[in-house]
């Protein structure tokens, strides 16, 4: 179930009036990002802490130019995508991409002036995918952040995974649901919407299982995974 109401206790940063909100979904119908756009809510201080699983769902109908921005993305600071990255010397980030033909990009900002990413190139317009992202903190020195896509809201039908080693360990304060990185692009149509930034101890488990499996097995079921 979603634990976020979009059209309450979020801020909608939105001159040209191209974002649209309902209280599970953010609507983006032929969007440009010039200037960039924000949903965005304070969660508080170090809110986002230790391991955690989160749930959404999102779909991208239609684009054309050099489309990217965040569907799900953490932050200790508000700005765009584009202000988060032009900052990155200085502010850490964790966030994950819609970027140009649908495909999804899993990155982590330390704060130290370097960005780390990775891509699922397999992602495809006007289809819906059920996003799960994970931190889990016993993986690695600082934690692991896990981006997977599936094809059934049960999450039985995994496409992909997207993980990185984390370089720092960083609580966040900021939740986006979606930000632009401002460019060229425009006619950019879809939606986000079912964020359970709550989604407890099962979403816990099932993911805890689905890194056993993938380490017992790094290519059994999985996707195009960069």
């Amino acid at each position: 179930m979603p634990t976020e109401v979009l059209n309450a206790g979020y801020v909608l940063d939105d001159a040209e009036g191209q974002l649209s909100l309902t209280a599970d979904r953010v609507t983006y119908t032929a969007a440009d990002d010039n200037p960039a756009k924000m949903l965005y809510a304070d969660k508080g201080a170090a809110h986002f802490d230790g391991d955690f699983t989160h749930e959404f769902v999102t779909i991208l109908t239609s684009q054309t130019g050099d489309a990217q921005f965040i569907v799900w993305g953490l932050s200790n600071a508000v700005g765009s995508a584009q202000w988060l990255f032009n900052n990155r010397a200085t502010e850490p980030a964790l966030g994950l991409y819609r970027y140009k033909d649908g495909r999804f990009t899993l990155y982590e900002q330390p704060g130290d002036g370097n960005f780390y990413s990775t891509s699922w190139t397999g992602a495809a317009l006007s289809t819906l995918y059920y996003a799960e992202v994970e931190r889990a903190e016993d993986a690695g020195e600082f934690g692991t952040i896990y981006a997977r896509t599936y094809s059934d809201a049960d999450h039985l039908n995994e496409l992909a995974e997207l993980s990185l080693t984390l370089h720092v360990k960083t609580d966040f304060r900021f939740f986006a649901a979606f930000s632009g990185f401002a460019g060229t692009w425009s006619n950019t149509t879809g939606y986000n919407e079912l964020y359970d930034l709550g989604a407890g101890a099962a979403a816990l488990a099932r993911a805890k299982v689905g890194r056993s499996l993938a380490a017992a097995s790094p290519l059994a079921g999985r996707g195009l995974v960069s």
